[in-house]
């Protein structure tokens, strides 16, 4: 049986959290086609282990950066290539057809949602856990988004809201602490000279690692969004950073 461990990043001691392991039924919620990918490791691990998985996403990023090059090439709607794309992600994680949803809201209007729709919205989550009964949810820190996108923080917003309300146990996808990854923390300054990042993310440390992942299964889980291949982490860290990237995953529950 694999674990995952709680890091002490003050005088770098490790333990296992006993209450913490898989196979278990784990629900992530997410804004955009290839956020699944940032706990494709622990996904991926979970289903070889006899786990399920459950995957809900918010959007069909329809706003999503594509290369010059690449845009050349798409002949159909971006929602409907990164919709595919969601649909082959979730087939390599091992997700059910029943265990998985995909809805429609705005791309990079989440934020923006309004009363009404963000209530929708609430209720399509709150069915969505009640039916899949995860032993964990996870989604993003509603403080910092992983990369300060307002649609990562409102949906983590409503996350955590059905989640208290519902009664489960939640946990929060983080970046790697900075000490080990300092350069991702400088690259998240060029997303803030866009509309949909926050100018401050309030980042935290993590408190849970999961590590020992194949590189190679989680590029290849990155790689099936063809369409978005700026989530490679080669594309914008050293590559040292990068390998590390690769072979890890942070969390936080707390």
């Amino acid at each position: 049986m694999q674990e995952l461990y709680f890091i002490n990043f003050l005088y770098y001691n490790v333990r296992i959290v006993k209450d913490f392991e898989i196979p278990m039924k784990i629900a992530f919620i997410g804004a955009h086609p290839d956020d699944e990918t940032l706990i494709s490791g622990l996904l991926r691990n979970n289903k070889k282990l006899g786990g399920k998985n459950y995957i809900f996403c918010a959007t069909k990023g329809g706003k999503g950066s594509v290369t010059p090059q690449l845009s050349k090439k798409i002949n159909k709607n971006l929602t409907n290539i990164r919709e595919e794309e969601y649909q082959n992600s979730c087939n390599f994680l091992g997700v059910e057809k029943n265990h998985r949803i995909i809805l429609n809201y705005e791309d990079g209007k989440m934020y923006f949602l309004g009363r009404k729709l963000e209530k929708e919205l609430e209720k399509h989550i709150e069915k969505f856990l009640i039916k899949a009964r995860a032993d964990v949810v996870i989604s993003f820190r509603k403080e910092d988004g992983f990369t300060g996108h307002t649609d990562h923080i409102k949906i983590a917003e409503i996350t955590y809201k059905v989640v208290k309300k519902i009664g489960l146990r939640a946990i929060a996808v983080v970046p790697p602490p900075f000490k080990i990854c300092p350069e991702f923390y400088k690259s998240l300054k060029n997303k803030r000279t866009h509309a949909n990042y926050i100018d401050n993310p309030d980042f935290i440390e993590p408190n849970i690692h999961f590590g020992k992942i194949p590189k190679s299964e989680k590029l290849a889980s990155m790689k099936i969004h063809k369409s978005q291949p700026s989530i490679i982490p080669h594309y914008f860290l050293p590559n040292d950073e990068a390998e590390y990237f690769l072979k890890n995953e942070y969390f936080y529950e707390g």
